[in-house]
């Protein structure tokens, strides 16, 4: 079931992953997905001293990857587990 919330985004109410809001999903991969693709050259050793912060760079990309995933499926789900509990 596709409903409008106040705001006028879309959102679908039935299933726990389908729950995120579609109008900032967009958004929200294309900004964490350049952020990621920026520490790639540090991650491979591309570039000037950076032995020293490949490191930091992989960190910071898994740390990308665990953010989308909480805020994109663990979230809704457990928003949807609530809302059941609720009713």
């Amino acid at each position: 079931m596709l409903s409008l919330s106040l705001t006028g985004c879309a959102r679908f109410e039935d299933h726990p992953l389908t729950s995120v809001n579609i109008v900032a999903l967009p958004g929200a991969i294309i900004g964490i997905g350049v952020a990621a693709l920026g520490l790639l050259p540090l991650a491979y050793d591309i570039g000037a001293e950076s032995d020293m912060l490949k490191p930091l760079a992989i960190a910071a990309i898994g740390a990308l990857m665990l953010s989308v995933l909480l805020s994109l499926i663990a979230t809704p789900r457990v928003y949807f587990v609530m809302r059941t509990f609720k009713k």
